[in-house]
């Protein structure tokens, strides 16, 4: 099947920026990346890509016994997108057990949480640069029998040349921003509709679809199936019965975005005691307010966050160098991987970052899983759907800015159940399950039965 190339000014454009994306790529490679990720990133082979305890030749596609396999391929971006995507892989694991499974990520820590949820049972990829070189390579040496893409990664080469090999894609999850409306008969709407060519959209909702329609998707190939973050969150949320991670009462501020951290701080200061704001204050005093702790979006911002608060006179400590919290520490920087769950399961009333800025909000389901009041900021388009649902059961609080967050953090001081919003908005999520509940089955149905 002749792929349908990208259109002329694409093929230019990425010619143009090879040699800077050559230099992100090796400064990447220095970074946490590594050899591996260099190498991969050009769609190259390296010894360490499979993961799985049960090798599978990655030429010929036959296990050890010399059986055939089928591929299923995922792509996944990055850290949201392997958790998105992970109940949903576990399921299609469950129905095909003769398939093997590969997961591509555009990023290191991507890579570590495929290490760590899947435990091995899985392959691991680094997606190739979307030059035609190195997908081709990738494809060859893959060969995936199917490919689903986690909601956003639309690549012009990738989806070309996947087409040629026959390859069929869905993107699952599939969401779209607002802002992403090329101007009608432009060289970027020319390149999507024909990257969409024939791809599969299982969109999260109403609004997404359109987007995806609008973009040049099929509309026959354009299906609503709901928002697969929800699939299996209860489970993984609900049961962290892992004690506290700090010894004191805390409020979090989670997947923040530069410029959150100091706006909250600021109106977080405000809150606290008079004897307490300005200054380090009294460490007794300072120990009987609730600790206000930042899990970065990025952990690797902990640094960065750790110096901008210290503008403030703040002295905040880092979960990544020492995991104590010091009697006098108003606020900690939790710039680890991985805890976010055991940090929501504890706090006594949450924000979810990306809200304050121009970022379309985080996952907002997670806090109120874990039974944690939960407040956002008026920036949440990544989440229309849910927000929907959310704000018609009063399952959530919307604040106008990070005054009005702190104000919401500070609210119960420091107790869960004393903060006005927790029975209410618990009720409410309550209801709002019996919405999302069967997100899972509709997408295996979808999946399983696809030709």
């Amino acid at each position: 099947m002749k792929a349908s190339r990208p259109p002329v000014l694409y093929r230019l454009l990425l010619r143009a920026l090879s040699p800077l994306l050559f230099v992100q790529l090796v400064r990447h490679a220095l970074g946490d990346g590594g050899w591996r990720y260099f190498r991969e990133r050009l769609g190259m082979a390296t010894a360490d890509m499979s993961t799985t305890k049960t090798p599978v030749d990655i030429h010929t596609h036959r296990d050890p016994a010399g059986k055939a396999t089928e591929t299923l391929w995922i792509h996944a971006a990055s850290v949201g997108e392997v958790i998105t995507a992970a109940p949903l892989v576990e399921a299609l694991m469950d129905r095909l057990p003769d398939w093997r499974v590969l997961i591509s990520t555009n990023t290191p820590t991507g890579a570590a949480t495929v290490a760590g949820r899947f435990d091995g049972r899985v392959e691991h990829a680094y997606l190739p640069i979307d030059f035609p070189g190195a997908c081709r390579r990738f494809l060859k040496r893959v060969s995936p029998t199917r490919a689903l893409v986690v909601e956003t990664e639309i690549w012009p080469w990738l989806y070309a040349l996947a087409h040629e090999r026959g390859i069929p894609i869905s993107i699952i999850n599939a969401r779209l921003s607002p802002k992403t409306r090329p101007r009608a008969g432009s060289w970027i709407a020319r390149g999507y509709q024909r990257a969409l060519a024939g791809v599969g959209i299982l969109a999260r909702s109403d609004a997404d679809a359109e987007r995806f329609r609008h973009l040049g998707a099929e509309p026959e190939r354009v299906t609503v199936v709901g928002n697969l973050k929800f699939a299996g969150m209860p489970i993984a949320f609900a049961t962290n019965n892992a004690p506290s991670p700090v010894p004191r009462p805390y409020v979090l501020a989670a997947s923040t975005h530069k410029g959150e951290e100091l706006a909250i701080t600021r109106a977080w200061l405000t809150q606290l005691d008079e004897k307490t704001s300005g200054t380090n204050g009294d460490a007794s005093i300072t120990a009987s307010n609730p600790l206000l702790v930042f899990v970065p979006r990025y952990p690797e911002r902990g640094s960065e966050i750790q110096h901008a608060l210290a503008t403030l006179g703040v002295k905040a400590g880092r979960r990544s160098l020492d995991p104590g919290i010091q009697s006098d520490e108003r606020v900690h920087i939790a710039d680890t991987l991985g805890e976010l769950p055991l940090w929501y399961r504890h706090a006594a009333a949450s924000f979810v970052g990306g809200s304050l800025m121009k970022r379309g909000g985080q996952n907002m389901i997670e806090p109120l899983v874990a039974g944690s009041p939960t407040v956002v900021g008026p920036i949440t388009y990544n989440f229309d759907d849910i927000m929907a649902l959310l704000e018609a059961e009063n399952a959530i609080t919307v604040a106008a800015d990070a005054t009005a967050v702190a104000g919401f953090l500070a609210a119960g001081r420091g107790q869960r159940e004393a903060h006005p919003a927790h029975a209410s908005q618990q009720a409410g999520f309550a209801r709002v399950r019996r919405h999302i509940g069967e997100v899972l089955p509709r997408y295996l149905e979808i999946l399983l039965t696809d030709d």
